[in-house]
């Protein structure tokens, strides 16, 4: 996803001249939910938020992209003001996310890319592909939620002369140490990506260093699948979730699968479900959901309204997310 982002600014400045364009994209939603343990009705703000995503290219071979997640509200309105600040306390650590996302610089030539700076990391199949505001928090897997992905490091990629498979290589600074650089814990990633007509498929394999020579492997298989309007995603994970009391990796299983279907023009409807299996009873989990994707202005896709229905039984949860998500592009040369 973010070397796509930034082969295509690459592609419009083949003339030698820079591209440059921010996108401001505020979300808003509301989650009104049901304990379905007799604890009664809720809601929440669920995940409103304001994203910047900043885009451009200094020529054909150069170009930079960053991402800034720079607030938002809080599950209620009575939540103490920390909940309103919260991208702001966790910078200079490894083991949560913060303001800035992603800052990058990319340098292509004939087939390669060499990217530096703050990047998502190769890991969790198709899912952790997205960008965090196309994303449904309600529907997400617990390796979604609980990963802080993005991390300082660097990363190299080649692309076949088909066009078709692309290789990459990754090292970066790991979820698993407090402290970048200083805890001396580094993930490393190799990523096999492939479009193959109408199959395509997102593996990696990661170490997650944990400082002194100790890592935990975590193997991703993501496969996808298209037939006409219908789109079939299955992401596999090797692991359960984490224990951040001791920096560890919960070891299991995950299953992440999504059923896709362009109903028109304007709709899009999703059926998602999730499934971790482990050895710890907190582990062993499921849940299944629903969204509805409408885009009210015809060949543009850039207001978003949306609407998700999911049960989580571990949480004794049935929630509903009513959103509008809107992408506000300003080209600045």
């Amino acid at each position: 996803m973010f070397l796509c982002c930034s082969l295509a600014f690459s592609q419009e400045a083949e003339d030698g001249t820079s591209a440059v364009e921010l996108t401001v994209i505020p979300k808003l939603e509301f989650n009104p939910y049901v304990g379905t343990d007799g604890s009664g009705l809720g809601y929440s703000n669920s995940y409103s938020t304001l994203y910047t995503l900043f885009e451009g290219s200094f020529s054909e071979h150069v170009s930079w992209t960053v991402a800034n997640h720079w607030f938002q509200l809080p599950d209620t309105w009575g939540d103490k003001s920390y909940d309103w600040l919260w991208p702001y306390h966790n910078l200079g650590f490894s083991d949560a996310a913060n303001w800035l996302d992603v800052l990058t610089f990319d340098f292509t030539f004939d087939g390669w890319d060499f990217t530096i700076g703050k990047q998502g990391l190769f890991t969790g199949g198709f899912e952790l592909d997205e960008w965090d505001w196309d994303c449904n928090y309600d529907l997400a897997s617990v390796y979604w939620n609980e990963l802080p992905s993005y991390h300082w490091g660097a990363a190299v990629s080649y692309t076949l002369p088909s066009e078709t498979t692309t290789f990459a290589a990754q090292a970066t600074t790991s979820p698993l140490g407090s402290r970048p650089f200083a805890s001396g814990a580094y993930a490393y990633s190799l990523r096999w990506s492939g479009e193959y007509g109408p199959v395509s498929n997102l593996w990696s394999i990661t170490a997650f260093g944990k400082g002194e020579g100790e890592y935990e492997w975590v193997a991703s298989l993501g496969q996808r699948f298209t037939a006409g309007d219908w789109t079939f995603t299955l992401d596999y994970n090797n692991i359960a979730g984490f224990n951040w009391d001791n920096y560890d990796i919960l070891h299991g299983h995950m299953f992440r699968g999504a059923v896709d279907f362009a109903a028109g023009e304007k709709l899009d409807l999703s059926l998602v479900g999730n499934m971790v299996t482990s050895r710890y009873d907190d582990y062993n989990m499921w849940s299944v959901g629903a969204k509805a994707d409408y885009y009210p202005i015809s060949g543009n896709r850039d207001l978003r309204t949306y609407a998700s229905l999911s049960y989580h039984p571990e949480n004794t949860y049935l929630g509903l997310i009513i959103g509008v998500m809107y992408n506000l592009r300003i080209r600045v040369f």
